[in-house]
């Protein structure tokens, strides 16, 4: 019989076989030997055979910690048993393990093949270090010497063996500190959870000093917060038979180090069940395989789903996945931020929520044929540049691409009926994008802040687009909104810089708030006849705008519609009107002709709030199209007969018309996009200054002077044009008007729903 490794199982087994059922002939084997047993041995082998005879009596049971035997064979725990009994080790002093060695070898080589030098007792882990041990540690449960009836196991105190500690952390599980800093699991089955707050046996006076944490074969599942409050943990060693990790298992970790394991495919399959249960919990922590570090993951042939949380925060640079995986789980290789392809070789079916959050290094990844659904963040701040989404993937979810600076390229499949709120949200190098027929919905945001796209073609299909999907899609210069679409919600195309002209269809019956705000080069909107509804700040800060015309049927002229439109000359007020806030024109310098459809006497009925409107020019009875613009530029009211120059220009960025040389200057010639008049600007050449020759010196310092680089031609000079540039004025940061900053929301726990 040899053993290199005592469990509960075999210790049992010889308490069965020698303590329980006949103590006595075990005295006669120690006789058989040879070996005379010493007084104080003999003692406690005595009281044992009396205690063994008792029928009824409970034995308390007193083992030393396996783990320190392992290397001593059975017999030693043979050894431990004769010393079991009403004594205790202080009886024998630390002159017990030195009768533990020299007996193991000389007197029990009966019981063994092979015995190892046991002469001086040393520790069996990596940190062997001989040690005095005056204290047994009670580590057994109570045992019962009768079969008729079993006692229920009573609590047993924590026991000190100089600056060693333990006790019981599961029913069959036991923990040691070795005094140094090492905190070891083993036993068999489940450590016990822990609530929250509730403080773990070895935080009450070793948390400070535990670095390594090492998790013996056997143990099923580390308990919740088992190892919260661990700061200095450097190590976490876990065996294969670890199957699931409790709930915020490592919480306080803010990094393991080194987190080493034995079987890559049961890594895969443990359950972890919260971001923190995982030991990786460091950005620059390390998985090791049986000592080599992981970098490039391959996923073992047959696992069929990578679980939540199993690779979160993994430093590895590419992952292979093969066919045999059908689902990647939430968080599977979220915040992985060296990760920079993977190649998955099969058919995954399901790419679930935060799979690859966070993963800011990939650049490349291509998804199979056959993937059906890709959940909420899964790639939220990836480092994709480009990405095909297959045609058998019916389901994107919210916020999928969001915040993926790099992304230039999408193509979506056929099948897709919804693009889920923010699910490109703040792409801003986003160029090109292709939105399939079938698509009824874009949800709110979803594009929001894609500052490159300069081009996007709605399908008819779309009935609904949310409030502020195109907010800041600054490139964008034309839109066409389809028949079906009868809201353009609070703020859609609010921040859009660069649009010019938007295609609303007859059927919209509502303009909502902040709709084209900072619109800056819109200079003219065609509202449908269906519109009855225009909600506050609509317009707000169109400084292209010159002329605006709000249909028949509404009722409500809301605050800031206009204001800060510094270029709208004429607006064209129906009837139907009966409030006008007294903000709605604020900063409308040149804002000169009111077209009122109604009589004067309708216009006194109307609640005016602000005293601007009502001085200034109102003509009655007006169709709309009294106010036109000229070929000259002009501004002509055909009821009052009076024309308004241009007199604020805006001039476009310039075309360069002659290239500066050396024999003569340049022009760049600025066209105003109001008017259309013209203004040139002179560039005047500059001589680039020379290179010096290599080997040059300084002529009075006699230093080697290296060659300076060639200085390009300067750029075109920054002087204003003749004619003065009003910017318009910056977004404003409180109030209504404040612009929402969103952010995401990381789903570091099963909490995290959007």
């Amino acid at each position: 019989m040899r053993d290199n490794h005592m469990d509960d199982a075999m210790l049992t087994q010889l308490m069965d076989e020698y303590a329980l059922s006949d103590g006595e002939r075990l005295m006669l084997e120690f006789e058989k030997s040879g070996v005379v047993i010493p007084e104080e041995l003999d003692a406690g082998c005595q009281d044992l055979i009396g205690q063994t005879l008792k029928p009824a009596a409970k034995k308390p049971i007193l083992l030393l910690p396996i783990r320190w035997l392992r290397c001593a064979t059975a017999a030693a725990a043979v050894l431990v048993i004769v010393l079991c009994g009403t004594a205790t080790a202080e009886a024998f002093g630390v002159d017990v393990w030195k009768i533990v060695a020299k007996w193991t070898k000389e007197a029990f080589h009966f019981v063994v093949q092979e015995i190892p030098d046991v002469s001086e007792l040393r520790f069996d882990d990596e940190w062997a270090q001989e040690t005095e041990v005056t204290e047994a540690t009670l580590y057994h449960e109570p045992m019962v010497v009768s079969t008729e009836e079993t006692a229920e196991p009573t609590e047993i105190p924590e026991e000190t063996v100089g600056e060693i500690t333990g006790g019981k952390c599961g029913d069959n599980v036991i923990w040691y500190f070795d005094g140094k800093d090492t905190l070891t699991i083993s036993g068999t089955g489940a450590m016990y959870d822990y609530e929250e707050g509730q403080s773990c046996p070895w935080n009450q006076s070793y948390v400070k000093k535990i670095k390594k944490i090492v998790v013996e074969e056997g143990i099923t599942r580390i308990g919740s917060r088992a190892f919260t409050q661990t700061w200095n943990v450097v190590g976490v060693t876990l065996p294969k038979t670890v199957t699931s990790i409790g709930i915020d298992a490592f919480t306080h970790n803010t990094s393991s180090g080194e987190v080493h394991i034995t079987d890559l495919k049961a890594w895969c399959m443990i359950r972890f069940e919260s971001e923190r249960s995982n030991p990786l919990r460091g950005m620059d922590d390390t998985l090791y395989l049986n000592g080599e570090a992981i970098y490039d993951l391959v996923i073992p042939d047959g696992v069929t789903c990578i679980n939540p949380y199993s690779f979160y925060l993994a430093p590895m640079t590419s992952v292979t996945i093969p066919a045999s995986v059908k689902s990647i789980g939430q968080y599977a290789f979220a915040e992985s931020y060296h990760i920079k392809s993977v190649k998955i070789e099969g058919r995954v079916e399901t790419i679930e929520k935060n799979a690859f959050s966070g993963c800011s290094s990939l650049a490349e990844i291509t998804l199979p044929d056959g993937l059906i659904s890709i959940g909420k963040w899964a790639f939220y701040r990836a480092g994709l540049t480009s990405i095909r989404i297959p045609e058998t993937v019916t389901e994107i979810g919210t916020c999928a691409f969001y915040r993926c600076y790099e992304l230039q390229e999408v193509v979506l499949p056929a099948g897709i009926t919804s693009i889920e709120p923010e699910t490109f949200y703040e792409c801003k190098a986003l160029t090109k994008i292709n939105l399939p027929e079938g698509i009824t919905r874009i949800g709110y945001k979803a594009f929001s802040g894609c500052i490159s796209l300069a081009e996007l073609s709605i399908p008819r299909s779309v009935c609904r687009i949310e409030y502020e999907a195109f907010r800041k899609c600054r490139s964008l210069k034309y839109i066409a909104v389809p028949e079906g679409v009868t809201s353009i919600e609070q703020g859609v195309f609010s921040s859009c810089s660069d649009l010019t002209s938007i295609q609303l269809p007859y059927g919209i019956t509502q303009i909502g708030e902040d709709a084209f705000a900072w619109c800056g080069s819109l200079s003219g909107i065609a509202l449908p006849a269906s519109v009855n509804t225009i909600g506050a700040r609509a317009f707000y800060q169109c400084a292209s705008l010159i002329k605006l015309d709000i249909p028949d049927g509404v009722s409500r002229i809301e605050a800031s519609l206009v204001a800060f439109c510094r270029k709208l000359v004429a607006i064209t007020i129906p009837a139907s009107v009966t409030y006008i806030d007294g903000w709605a024109d604020d900063g409308c310098d040149s804002l000169k002709h009111i077209l009122y459809k109604g009589t004067r006497a309708q216009m006194w009925e109307i609640d005016i709030r602000s005293n601007s409107f009502v001085s200034r020019l109102w003509h009655y009875r007006a169709t709309g199209n009294e106010v036109t613009i000229t070929a000259d530029g002009q501004v002509h009211c055909s009821v009052c007969d009076q024309s308004t120059e241009c007199t604020e220009h805006t001039w476009d960025n310039g075309v360069l018309t002659t290239e500066p040389t050396a024999e003569q200057d340049g022009t760049m010639t600025f066209t105003c996009t109001v008017c259309g008049d013209t203004m040139q600007q002179t560039i005047p050449w500059e001589e680039p200054p020379t290179e010096p020759e290599e080997g040059t010196t300084d002529e009075t310092t006699g230093d080697s002077v290296a060659p300076e680089e060639t200085v390009p031609p300067t750029e075109l000079p920054t002087e204003l044009p003749t004619e003065p540039v009003t910017e318009p004025p910056t977004e404003p940061e409180s109030g209504g008007l404040t612009e929402e900053k969103t952010e995401p929301i990381m789903e570091p726990t099963e909490n995290i729903e959007n």
